[in-house]
């Protein structure tokens, strides 16, 4: 039974090494993969099949050198070499980042080539500590192929790069001189921390102008997550001359780390803004109005129709909706006579917590046209304490005014009635 048992396991290791050369003999017989490299890191390429134990930690936005030599046995044409990470949802928009490959090339006999492509991880590659598949194919023409699979696992990127300016935005995209417009920066976390000490600037360096926001005390960007800034505005100079400038945004965090992105904005003169003065829409509205948190101001919006026929009218309003609420007064759409004027009100409640100058969007659209006013609010603390001092020293001022009036009245009566005891002993006198 055991002289049984021997022979069997003999058989089976026989088998095995018939495989095995079997299978070297089918790679080996045109082209022999004789080594990878992956960012100078070596991997075993007898195993076709990516397991966790052969794998490689990668940063997003890390750059990725595939290395691998081939040498021909035989006169081979129409190599082909190839690598590709897998598992990227936008794989298909972004395929010059995540697939590089050869043109088609020939080995002589006894020839090698050491073939080099290069990748990068994508920055904001979701699923942060999920692993990935990093595919490295070698084929030729008359179908020899040989495939690797390695497991990628990817990390957060390194924290003084954690954070990307994800979208910004300028309204109106074409500012008259002497008006403002609106940034909205989006920011996006793509570290393994999350993060509290943020500033945006937008900053226009040739007119000298910047606004700038901070991230609330009381929050934070957690990882993979977004942060919108939409309180940035900035007013054009009345003697800024017309023409496309530069704009600046850019994102301090971790105290001393920053990410800048360039845009432009178009500034144009009065006359020009908005075409023919004889059919645009003409709107009126104070730019900026004082307000108590807790109370309502008002801002009447004064649409004006120079066309030729009626025009109707859709305002919405943006920017507001973290720290006030607002109401239009009569309708959100309205329809304005050709030749004619008419007045929305815009009511604005600020929360009670709310204070600090805050700025919003007023939309104004037509089929044909969209026009869009930045506005501002500054907003106090609520009537407490500041306004009862105020009555302290209104009542402190009345009660002098009515001690110095006392006094007037005391002085008067006392000299009139010295003159009355005057005239009375003159007419004594005279009797006697």
């Amino acid at each position: 039974m055991k002289a049984f048992k021997s022979l069997l396991v003999m058989a089976i290791l026989l088998l095995s090494m018939v495989a095995i050369q079997s299978a070297s003999a089918a790679l080996s017989d045109r082209l022999n993969v004789e080594w990878i490299e992956v960012n100078d890191d070596s991997f075993d390429i007898s195993a076709d099949e990516a397991d966790h134990s052969d794998s490689l930690n990668l940063d997003r936005g890390e750059e990725v050198e595939v290395k691998v030599k081939v040498n021909a046995l035989v006169d081979v044409q129409d190599i082909e070499v190839s690598a590709e990470l897998t598992g990227d949802r936008y794989s298909k928009y972004r395929r010059d980042m995540t697939y590089d490959f050869t043109r088609p090339f020939d080995l002589d006999t006894g020839d090698s080539d050491v073939i080099t492509l290069n990748l990068k991880v994508p920055e904001d590659l979701e699923e942060v500590g999920d692993y990935y598949k990093l595919r490295i194919r070698v084929a030729d023409k008359d179908s020899f192929s040989f495939e690797k699979t390695i497991q990628i696992r990817v990390k957060g990127i390194d924290e003084s790069n954690a954070i990307i300016i994800d979208d910004f935005s300028f309204s109106p995209e074409e500012v008259v001189v002497g008006r403002a417009f609106t940034a909205l920066v989006r920011v996006e976390n793509l570290g393994d921390s999350a993060l509290d000490d943020l500033k945006v600037t937008v900053r226009i360096p040739a007119l000298n102008v910047q606004d700038v926001e901070y991230l609330d005390a009381d929050d934070e960007i957690e990882p993979d997550d977004f942060q919108k800034f939409e309180e940035l505005l900035l007013r054009i100079p009345l003697d800024a001359k017309p023409g496309t400038y530069d704009v600046e945004v850019i994102v301090t965090f971790d105290k001393y780390e920053e990410v800048t992105k360039t845009g432009q904005i178009k500034v144009v003169a009065e006359k020009a803004a908005g075409g023919s003065d004889e059919e645009k829409t003409v709107i009126n509205v104070p730019s900026s109005q004082e307000v108590t948190a807790g109370s309502s101001t008002v801002y009447p919006l004064m649409i004006s129709n120079p066309g030729k026929t009626s025009k109707t009218y859709s305002i919405t309003v943006s920017g507001l909706a973290d720290w006030a609420t607002y109401k239009l007064e009569p309708s959100a759409v309205i329809v304005v006579p050709a030749e004619s004027s008419q007045t929305v009100l815009l009511s604005v409640t600020p929360n009670a917590g709310a204070q600090g100058e805050k700025s919003f969007v007023v939309s104004v659209q037509t089929p044909t046209e969209t026009k869009q006013i930045p506005l501002t609010a500054k907003i106090s603390s609520a009537a407490g304490t500041t306004d009862w001092k105020k009555v302290q020293n209104g009542l402190v001022i009345a009660l002098i005014v009515l001690v110095i009036i006392l006094i007037i009245l005391g002085l008067i009566i006392g000299f009139t009635k010295l003159r009355d005891s005057g005239n009375k002993e003159e007419e004594s006198q005279t009797y006697y």
